[in-house]
């Protein structure tokens, strides 16, 4: 390891602050840009020809519903994940960065 190589803690933190922000919101945001996406009437498929209409719309809701149900939970669940293990993973560092300084004290 170069003896140029500095860990920014604090840089990491934030890192993981941001993560965790984005986090709490992103299931919000997502569905609300997912009713926008699949409205049938938003999308033009109210007042065309009935067939076509009722395909469109089985296929916008059933879109929602998986976007909604599996594909926002999942993504929720790893950048939660993800935010919890930028934290561990800092707090580590930091504690080993102290025991090697503290290490280093004794040899020197």
């Amino acid at each position: 390891m170069s003896a140029q190589m500095k860990y920014d803690f604090r840089s990491w933190r934030r890192a993981a602050a941001a993560v965790d922000t984005t986090a709490s919101g992103a299931p919000q945001a997502i569905a609300s840009t997912v009713a926008a996406t699949t409205s049938a009437q938003a999308c033009g498929a109210a007042g065309g020809l009935a067939t076509v209409d009722g395909a469109v719309s089985i296929m916008l809701s059933v879109f929602a519903e998986i976007m909604n149900s599996q594909v926002v939970p999942g993504l929720q669940e790893g950048l939660d994940a993800e935010s919890v293990a930028l934290t561990e993973t800092v707090t580590s560092l930091e504690a080993t960065e102290e025991e090697n300084a503290s290490l280093a004290g004794e040899v020197w």
